[in-house]
């Protein structure tokens, strides 16, 4: 009898801030309030070449805020284990293109939240992504 084929699982291993520029302006103004903010967001899954079980999902996130009071640029890194080899079909699959940057994503979220408060701002607090509909949304735009 055949055993059923087991499904590929990805775990959440660790998590850095790799790079990180917080750049505030010369005016000290602590009564500074903003809700536009500008978030510039892209993100990849890159291969570990030493293990074949591990890929990385980077974020880079470029922030600015609507009254100029600070700009915020941040490379943040998850590295994932995953039950089987990976390989280039399996970087590609919907998989570990939404799922693991889902998971990944709120640890980002909270970073920038602790920073910013920590720096004397007040928290910015990113939006939730809905990564399906983000590639969705990329999926259907026309090619130029």
């Amino acid at each position: 009898m055949n055993a059923p084929i087991q499904p590929a699982q990805i775990r959440l291993q660790s998590l850095q801030v790799s790079e990180c520029h917080f750049k505030a302006t010369d005016t000290f103004n602590p009564s500074t309030t903003t809700t536009e903010n500008v978030l510039n967001l892209d993100h990849r899954t890159v291969l570990v070449n030493e293990n074949k079980k591990l890929f990385i999902v980077e974020f880079q996130a470029h922030i600015f805020n609507g009254t100029n009071t600070f700009t915020l640029d941040v490379l943040f890194r998850a590295l994932f284990e995953s039950s089987v080899e990976v390989d280039d079909q399996f970087l590609k699959s919907n998989f570990v293109t939404l799922n693991a940057p889902a998971i990944a994503f709120p640890f980002l979220r909270s970073f920038i939240t602790t920073l910013t408060a920590n720096a004397g701002f007040n928290p910015l607090i990113l939006p939730a992504i809905n990564f399906a509909r983000t590639m969705k949304t990329k999926m259907d735009k026309p090619k130029q």
